[in-house]
């Protein structure tokens, strides 16, 4: 695992290749996935070291959108999403105010 930081040193990309030969099935990839969970990756943050190297990664654009509705839900705020028991006066004037929907969208571009 490698960590390349960005401009200002707060921030980082981890790039994670697997040992062992390197399938193009696409369900390895989705499998790993699956396997990285956050106290996975926390625990090999945790076991790094710093050593300088040199890392060649393409040009390349990723996007990504999560709709957090469910999340949201889960983690005990399902009032907002309901025009019955949505508060938002003490932000809008306006009666009926509820959210519909949540999205996160994320862009990494790779340009040099």
């Amino acid at each position: 695992m490698a960590a390349i930081p960005y401009e200002g040193g707060q921030f980082a990309m981890f790039i994670i290749k697997r040992k062992g030969d390197v399938s193009s099935d696409p369900l390895d990839l989705q499998n790993l996935e699956n396997q990285l969970y956050s106290t996975i990756i926390n625990a090999f943050i945790a076991n790094m070291t710093q050593l300088e190297m040199t890392v060649w990664l393409p040009r390349m654009r990723l996007s990504n959108s999560t709709d957090l509705r469910d999340t949201l839900i889960n983690l005990g705020v399902p009032a907002i999403f309901s025009p019955n028991d949505a508060r938002f006066h003490r932000l809008i004037a306006k009666e009926d105010v509820w959210v519909d929907q949540v999205v996160h969208e994320t862009v990494v571009e790779v340009t040099e």
